[in-house]
């Protein structure tokens, strides 16, 4: 092999690295800024999250729900929640929700959840809201 094909193959690997490093950072800081907007909560913030783990609403006795959540009140410490009318087993389907317009959801705004700011985070940190739009 000749030394420019060296070069060229070295060339190749050192940009491929540092892509995947780039990519590697940008889910790193997104799950920082995630964690931030979660430990600042803020009246109209959306959670993709797993309902049934916040709601004792039945969800068709489905074992698991996924969907939308939304910050109706903040006072103090508690932090009052309302879920979306709807959910999937699909986890997939509460993140393609929060991507596009949350908006267009439309919540259950007569079960309120109360939870206070420390069981937000820790929801947060135990995966079961796993995405954050404010």
């Amino acid at each position: 092999m000749s030394t420019l094909a060296r070069h060229a193959i070295f060339l190749c690997l050192s940009v491929l690295l540092l892509a995947l490093a780039a990519c590697g950072g940008n889910d790193a800081s997104d799950a920082r800024r995630q964690a931030a907007l979660v430990a600042s909560p803020g009246v109209g913030d959306y959670y993709a999250a797993e309902l049934t783990y916040f709601s004792g609403a039945d969800f068709e006795s489905r074992e698991r729900v996924f969907g939308l959540m939304k910050i109706v009140a903040v006072d103090g410490d508690d932090i009052t929640l309302v879920t979306e009318n709807g959910g999937s087993p699909d986890r997939d389907v509460a993140l393609k929700d929060i991507d596009a317009d949350p908006s267009a959801i439309e919540f259950d705004q007569s079960e309120r959840i109360i939870i206070t700011r420390a069981d937000l985070e820790a929801a947060h940190a135990a995966g079961k809201i796993f995405a954050v739009k404010r």
